[in-house]
């Protein structure tokens, strides 16, 4: 699948002796996955301005996909299977409550053509056969947003900078969660649990604006 026509002829050129193979001219981004079945296997170099939008895409249309092997930023890859901790962000965590993410092999820069700036990293992703969360996507993103919208801020901050602090405070404590962390030191059942009592208080309607 590319989306430059330029590139067109010549990946039919290249790969006209395979049978099995079929060059799209298409916008990965804007496609729906379930057209082409399920138990997907993905395979893709990722331009590392969309990075984050593909893999969102991966995990909207997780039941069409199987697994996915990727290439992007050095950076990325490291954020993607990072523990608790400050390498940690909101797409990583998001991923793996669905996937199990591997990060294989660093890419030197000097491999592609034209070179970039950073190194690449070689990235495995396979869809569990249950979530690691219990909550519905919506609410667990929404709960992902709210506290990594406030990244530098403690768990306390994030969540009284959107419900009155004597919530929040009684929301961490019934969690045994420390007020004073921020959201990068918690892990997937931390989140799943902070996300189940926030429930009641995230609808789709609700304004996540701060205070």
């Amino acid at each position: 699948m590319e989306i430059d026509p330029r590139l067109i002829p010549i990946l039919q050129e290249n790969t006209q002796a395979f049978g099995n193979v079929q060059v799209l001219a298409a916008d990965f981004l804007e496609l729906s996955l379930r057209e082409f079945g399920k138990e997907l296997l993905l395979v893709g170099n990722l331009p590392y301005a969309i990075t984050s939008e593909v893999l969102l895409k991966l995990i909207r249309e997780r039941e069409a996909v199987a697994r996915a092997v990727f290439t992007v930023q050095w950076e990325v890859g490291e954020k993607l299977v990072a523990p608790p901790g400050p390498k940690v962000n909101r797409l990583g965590v998001h991923l793996r409550a669905y996937f199990q993410v591997e990060l294989l092999r660093k890419i030197s820069r000097t491999v592609f053509f034209p070179p970039p700036e950073v190194d690449g990293a070689l990235v495995r992703i396979v869809r569990l056969s249950e979530p690691r969360i219990s909550v519905p996507e919506e609410i667990f993103e929404r709960t992902l947003a709210l506290v990594f919208g406030h990244r530098r801020k403690t768990l306390r901050q994030a969540l009284a900078a959107h419900f009155p602090p004597a919530l929040a405070d009684k929301i961490l404590a019934e969690l045994g969660l420390d007020p004073r962390v921020r959201g990068e030191a918690l892990d997937l059942e931390d989140w799943d649990r902070l996300a189940r009592r926030l429930s009641p208080y995230l609808s789709v309607a609700q304004d996540l604006s701060p205070r």
